[in-house]
């Protein structure tokens, strides 16, 4: 523990392992920046010449308190120190010296804010439970837990104040853990979003993680389905059980909607009876919107319409989207059922073939989009149709308007992809790309 010296006080004279001796204490002299002059000397010969020293500099601060520089104060060393230290900090920032410490004192207690930091295992229960959290799917809520779980009790389980941004930036960039570039930035995500959350509700001052990078996922070259792709997907569709996931893929790929859209919908949620036929939606953060089927959507839906029940199955769509995507030619790591490789082994047996090309996260949903926008080349109009943030035309063009192999004949082939025997009604097209 430091000494807190008094500031006459030369201790005794201290025998040193050499067989010398020596003495040290402190003066009342300071020099110009406050601090206190420390007497240090060894080598005495004698215990009787270190004391003779001693009490010369004892002599010396009394002469130096007998000069006029002793004055009485309530503070002790310690506070006095404090307040040393206190003058300095508001030197550097106001060297005029028009800032004292009772300013100083008096914004400390009018902006103080009372953190009470629980531990990171409460908060999370407490942020996974708030209202913001029923405007998200369950299985973002799911991820959303299973991250922050596997954050804490790999760095402990701590007050939420005592993360710091040089252990969030080691985790989420730690090289032994084998993730891609996308997990690494879902991670920050996150975590951001959580100490975002925490400081909104006062259980910390500042998010420790804006002062980490966010991984930044390197640009990758827009993609679409290729017009015989598009065939072979709604083909196999239409085979495999009994196509049950042709309305799946024909709203996916020729109404560009997201997967977890698809699985909330339900036939009544449709309008035939509109000039232009219609769906609402259930969009991304729960925004609804009505979306225009193209008449060929329409076409594939016809033979599956209901009234009422849900259009895509859901507790069978896992398996049966990687069912249709193995059939349509794309490399498929996951389990098949035996009878359907019993069914078409032709086609399934070699479904991990490092020849067969490898699925693209949402390239159904970017076909639907960059088709529809070379159909009506209206940039703010197609990402209202598709659901993408408003006044955010940039994303067409950074996406979905040049990409390879999409020019006008092969939009128009798109938009003639149709069943066996079916023709697109004329009804409403007009009013659809004027």
């Amino acid at each position: 523990m430091k000494q807190a010296w008094d500031i006459s006080y030369i201790k005794e004279p201290k025998l040193l392992p050499n067989g010398k001796w020596s003495v040290y204490g402190v003066l009342p002299h300071r020099d110009e920046n406050g601090k206190r002059k420390r007497v240090r000397k060894e080598g005495f010969g004698s215990k009787a010449e270190a004391e003779a020293y001693r009490e010369e500099q004892q002599q010396r601060g009394r002469r130096y308190q007998m000069g006029g520089n002793q004055r009485w104060t309530r503070l002790d060393d310690v506070e006095e120190a404090d307040a040393i230290n206190a003058i300095k900090v508001l030197e550097t920032k106001f060297p005029n010296k028009d800032r004292s410490l009772t300013d100083a004192a008096m914004f400390y207690v009018t902006q103080y804010i009372d953190i009470q930091s629980p531990k990171i295992d409460e908060a999370v229960d407490r942020y996974l439970g708030n209202p913001k959290m029923d405007r998200v799917s369950e299985k973002h809520q799911y991820i959303c837990m299973r991250r922050l779980k596997c954050f804490y009790r790999e760095l402990g389980n701590l007050p939420v104040d005592q993360y710091t941004e040089n252990q969030i930036e080691q985790y989420i960039y730690d090289k032994r853990k084998r993730w891609g570039v996308w997990s690494r930035q879902n991670e920050y995500k996150a975590l951001n979003a959580f100490f975002n959350w925490c400081v909104k509700k006062k259980l910390l001052l500042r998010n420790p993680c804006t002062a980490v990078d966010k991984p930044e996922v390197p640009p990758n070259d827009p993609v679409a389905l290729t017009v015989p792709e598009v065939r072979s997907l709604m083909e196999w569709a239409e085979k495999a059980e009994g196509g049950a996931m042709v309305p799946y893929f024909c709203l996916a790929i020729f109404s560009a909607m997201r997967p977890a859209e698809i699985l909330r919908l339900d036939w009544s949620d449709f309008n035939w009876d509109d000039k232009v036929p219609c769906v609402s939606v259930d969009g991304k953060g729960n925004k609804r919107r009505t979306t225009d089927l193209h008449p060929t959507c329409v076409a594939w839906l016809q033979p599956y319409i209901k009234l009422e029940g849900p259009v895509a199955p859901k507790t069978a769509y896992p398996e049966l989207f990687r069912l249709v995507r193995a059939l349509a030619g794309w490399r498929e790591y996951g389990r098949l059922r035996k009878h359907n490789r019993d069914t078409w082994p032709e086609r399934l047996n070699d479904s991990s073939n490092q020849d067969r090309p490898k699925w693209v996260k949402d390239v159904m949903r970017h076909t639907g989009i960059t088709y529809y926008y070379m159909l009506t080349h209206d940039k703010p109009r197609t990402a209202a149709w598709a659901g993408n943030t408003p006044g955010t035309p940039g994303i067409i063009d950074r996406h979905y308007r040049a990409v390879k192999g999409v020019t006008q004949g092969s939009c128009e082939e798109f938009w003639n992809i149709l069943p066996d025997g079916a023709l697109p009604d004329s009804k409403g097209v007009d009013d659809l790309v004027a």
